[in-house]
């Protein structure tokens, strides 16, 4: 990426962020994620769950998925903010959009952009701009990529249903967060159904893991079986 483009990306990304930061503090009422519903809604036993096994996924994947632009650090961060903002971010977006029940004000859905793109994105810019003192040259790509999972994760972790309730997703109804999100039994298909898409999108970076973990191993095998031959 050129330096001079550089040089205005990364200010103006941050200060959009600053922005957002902001405006949550000055009207936090305004802001869904800052209120206890929302964190209520959010912290059911089965999404912890399956929270933890992505983030030891994306974490214990990042030094043998074949990508130098993804380790721990960003791999365990970028999971963190997808839990805690993607659900939030995905129905703002929704209910501004179609206009169902509190209609988000625009410091919200601004907010909500940024937490979207900070989680995707400018994160990982950031990041590796420390790590390498270089802006990463696939910032684009991962962010389209990062962008697809975030999407798949906020829609994830919106599944509800409960007896006598039809499994749906919890932002499309008006009294959102405030919701019975039920339990995974009674939300299994679809929740599956949404794992299954993920899995298939990382599936090529899984492979790759696999045959950095087969190279490894290779290579921490050879000494020794050299040694033994010299004997």
């Amino acid at each position: 990426m050129p330096l001079a483009f550089v040089r205005v990306y990364v200010p103006l990304w941050a200060s959009a962020c600053l922005l957002a930061v902001v405006l949550a503090a000055q009207r936090p009422a305004a802001f869904t994620i800052l209120g206890r519903d929302y964190w209520r809604w959010l912290l059911r036993p089965w999404k912890l769950v399956s929270f933890a096994v992505a983030f030891a996924i994306m974490v214990g994947i990042a030094p043998y998925s074949g990508d130098p632009t993804w380790d721990r650090v960003d791999g365990g961060a970028q999971s963190v903010l997808t839990f805690v903002t993607a659900p939030w971010t995905i129905a703002v977006v929704y209910r501004a959009l179609r206009r169902i029940g509190r209609t988000p004000p625009p410091r919200e859905i601004y907010g909500a952009a940024c937490a979207w793109l900070f989680s995707a994105s400018w994160f990982y810019d950031g990041w590796l701009l420390v790590r390498d003192h270089l802006y990463p040259t696939t910032w684009a790509l991962n962010l389209g990529a990062s962008s697809a999972l975030y999407v798949l994760a906020g829609v994830l972790w919106s599944v509800s249903g409960g007896p006598g309730r039809r499994v749906g997703l919890a932002f499309t109804e008006p009294g959102w967060p405030n919701v019975d999100g039920g339990g995974f039994r009674h939300v299994a298909w679809l929740a599956l159904v949404v794992m299954a898409v993920t899995v298939v999108l990382l599936a090529p970076f899984g492979w790759m893991a696999c045959q950095g973990l087969r190279a490894r191993s290779a290579a921490g095998r050879a000494p020794a079986l050299m040694d033994v031959s010299r004997q």
